[in-house]
């Protein structure tokens, strides 16, 4: 390997690792919200989200290494132990930008927000009692998965869509299939990890992927990929989203079930974090393309 490769390999692995990858697919999907409902672009919401996904998903990684040690056979863990200064350091970091963006936002989405980032970190912190031990969110049966889609969807577009008036917004027919879009949209390339941690999650979470198997587990995502392609389709066919539009979630749909179809534990952790996260930045773009020919 040159060592052209050889420093594009680690600064992507760095890039992927440190969740930064992923809270740049957090910041990409909530611009791709304000773009397609031509709202005025709040880009101090779309910092605020990266930032927030950056400082939660480090955190969240720190505290699950110290509580399942067994995670360090895994490459990525093995990273964080020897990096784990440099990412409380990016936590703090991560804090400090949230603090500076989060006062440019509607103090009527700060309710909201504050239970989004409650559940965030609940989702690692063990609180709910269960014989000897505590379990966190990630730990209760079925609960994972839509979870995580739960709790992207409404800060990526429920608080978008309703901007200063987060209370007031009517959750009518065409709302709601925005929202399940979105929702599906995330779950299918949630359950990928899903199958990646199939082997080390405690059987007591009833994973889908511990419950039906890898191939019924991958089924159901794509399941899911297309429930969120016909939302589309629907808003399609109701004027919402213009032909591009529908082009571009199609396409990101194409590539989502690629993903989903080669997902399995044996996958590199790029595969997973750098790959299926990828969906994110995906669409984004493709979405912004179809709109800038859109006009």
């Amino acid at each position: 390997m040159s060592k052209l490769a050889f420093s594009v390999k680690k600064h992507l692995r760095n890039t992927v690792y440190s969740n930064v990858w992923i809270s740049l697919g957090a910041a990409a999907t909530t611009w791709q919200s304000l773009l397609l409902f031509n709202l005025e672009i709040h880009w101090a919401y779309c910092v605020f989200v990266g930032f927030a996904t950056l400082a939660t998903y480090n955190f969240q990684r720190i505290v699950k290494f110290s509580n399942r040690p067994e995670y360090l056979s895994s490459g990525r863990n093995n990273w964080v132990f020897r990096n784990r200064s440099k990412l409380t350091f990016i936590v703090i970091f991560a804090c400090i930008g949230m603090l500076f963006s989060v006062f440019k936002l509607p103090t009527s989405t700060f309710p909201l927000l504050a239970v989004m980032s409650v559940v965030s970190l609940l989702y690692v912190i063990r609180f709910v009692p269960n014989k000897n031990k505590k379990r966190a969110l990630r730990d209760l049966p079925f609960l994972k998965v839509y979870l995580i889609a739960l709790v992207w969807t409404v800060v990526s577009v429920l608080i978008p869509m309703a901007g200063d008036a987060v209370w007031e917004l009517q959750l009518d027919a065409a709302t709601q299939t925005l929202l399940l879009e979105k929702f599906a949209f995330l779950v299918a390339i949630t359950i990928p990890f899903d199958i990646r941690d199939m082997h080390y999650d405690d059987p007591g979470q009833k994973t889908i992927p511990q419950l039906f198997g890898l191939n019924k587990a991958r089924a159901l995502a794509i399941v899911f990929a297309c429930i969120s392609l016909m939302a589309s389709a629907s808003l399609y066919l109701t004027g919402t989203y213009g032909s591009c539009n529908f082009v571009a979630f199609a396409l990101s749909a194409a590539v989502n079930i690629i993903f989903i179809s080669n997902s399995d534990p044996k996958k590199s952790e790029m595969y997973f974090a750098g790959g299926v996260d990828s969906a994110l930045l995906i669409q984004a773009v493709l979405v912004g393309l179809s709109s800038l020919i859109e006009g």
